[in-house]
């Protein structure tokens, strides 16, 4: 399943703002974290596909959510946008391309792996590993592992985010006072 979403807001290039409406397409996500998912990885992304550059995205505002998913009624052009949003799965961690590896993150939820054309291809692709094989498949791995000889990790589709169990600010502190004691 696919979230076709709706957005609107400003953003800035060479202090000027500019407002945006947009349709945009993310993979699902829980959604405690559609917001931030849409304002920090999918919008920037869709504005520089678009050749709409941007040095900093001001506001995102979400106008609507819908659930969408290809069918022969699918029109091309929203069929073409599904799978572009969903080309990720199935294929070795070393050979996504930018839009995937952030559409990836936007699935598993996670939040590590470096925002869109923030870092070069390789060290998205490092960190992306790092994150997915550590988070996801929950194994160890050595932030300076060596990537070039590391083995191929393809991902998989039954593999889903795995929901942190938020702590509250009162356990938070709880915790604090009996490491002092």
């Amino acid at each position: 399943m696919v979230l076709k979403v709706k957005v609107s807001g400003s953003y800035l290039r060479d202090n000027k703002p500019n407002d945006y409406s947009l349709t945009i397409y993310m993979p699902e996500c829980d959604k405690d974290f559609i917001q931030m998912n849409a304002m920090r990885r999918a919008v920037p992304m869709a504005l520089q596909l678009k050749g709409m550059m941007c040095d900093y995205l001001r506001s995102c505002y979400i106008d609507e959510i819908e659930e969408v998913s290809a069918g022969k009624d699918t029109p091309k052009e929203e069929a073409d946008e599904i799978k572009a949003v969903e080309s990720y799965k199935g294929k070795d961690i070393k050979t996504l391309s930018y839009e995937e590896i952030q559409n990836a993150a936007m699935a598993y939820q996670l939040i590590g792996v470096p925002l869109y054309h923030q870092t070069d291809i390789r060290e998205s692709r490092q960190r992306f590993y790092y994150e997915y094989t550590t988070q996801i498949l929950e194994k160890e791995l050595a932030k300076d592992f060596d990537f070039a000889n590391a083995r191929t990790v393809v991902l998989d589709e039954k593999k889903k985010a795995r929901r942190k169990k938020s702590k509250s600010n009162t356990e938070i502190l709880d915790g604090i006072e009996s490491e002092k004691e």
